[in-house]
């Protein structure tokens, strides 16, 4: 899932989502595609950590890749973790459980896992290398850990609006004032060996909006967040954003997202760190 920090309280981030179109475009990833770079790396029989699991697609499909070995999804959304629990009791996956928790303090005991897996969380902390090193401190001395994560440098949009631009910094430079950065995915390889892990490698790759359907979906989910923030604050000088600007982003929103032409490309970088180089020597 894609944790978003919306506050700090005795030095650490509390998340939060609501029930909302960006949350069922979550709902949709699969570890096919979004774990892609470490399914060869798994095996069945492996016990595997999903940190940051969101609604579950994903770890239900990790866990089907590991059978008969166990599968734990953790986030910190409560109701993120309800929802993740009701998908597995529908789809009949019984080897997967989900708990709550924050990755900064994993409640398991080291060397707990022959895996570990995290997509979409590492550009919304403000300190990742220290999550990196809490998913290692589960891992066996074999273990292996694959992380992906966004890098807004790769993003590409067509067609482009200024109004778009605009909003796309004025996010990014509120994450800035939280000590987040969306451009830390090139930095994947320094950042798994900064947390102790003896060998990485790196490889990227796109989630695309090229439908009409995921277009619209994708437009949806911003001005649902824009419609959100206009409701938190009345005007700009509470604190909150200019009402005009934003209802000019929004309707900029709603026709790209009308667009026949409309494409959206997000990079993200991913990384494999394994615990041994012996053990990656024998892969």
């Amino acid at each position: 899932m894609t944790q978003v920090p919306e506050s700090k309280t005795a030095g650490k981030e509390i998340y939060g989502l609501r029930d909302t179109p960006f949350q069922r475009r979550m709902a949709r990833r699969s570890a096919e595609k979004q774990a892609a770079f470490l399914l060869p790396y798994l095996r069945p029989g492996m016990r595997l950590l999903d940190c940051g699991c969101g609604p579950g697609s994903i770890t239900i499909g990790l866990a089907k890749v590991v059978a008969p070995g166990g599968v734990v999804g953790v986030d910190i959304d409560p109701g993120e973790i309800e929802r993740a629990r009701q998908l597995a009791t529908e789809q009949g996956i019984a080897n997967v459980r989900f708990e709550t928790g924050s990755v900064y303090e994993l409640p398991f005991a080291d060397a707990s896992f022959d895996a570990a897996f995290s997509n979409a969380l590492l550009d919304h902390l403000s300190d990742p290398v220290t999550a990196l090193r809490e998913m290692r401190r589960v891992l066996k001395g074999d273990g292996v850990l694959g992380v992906r994560t966004a890098d807004r440098d790769g993003y590409l949009m067509a067609p482009t609006d200024p109004l778009l631009d605009k909003f796309g910094e004025r996010g990014e430079k509120r994450k800035n004032t939280q000590g987040v950065s969306v451009r830390i995915g090139k930095n994947i390889r320094a950042m798994l060996r900064e947390a102790g892990f003896a060998h990485t490698e790196g490889s990227a790759s796109y989630d695309c909006y090229g439908s009409a359907e995921e277009v619209r979906s994708l437009a949806e989910s911003a001005v649902d967040g824009l419609q959100a923030e206009l409701r938190r604050s009345s005007s700009a000088a509470d604190g909150g954003p200019d009402r005009s600007e934003t209802e000019a982003v929004i309707a900029a929103w709603r026709a790209w997202g009308d667009s026949p032409d409309a494409f959206f490309a997000m990079s993200f970088c991913e990384g494999v760190g394994w615990c041994s180089n012996d053990e990656r020597g024998n892969q």
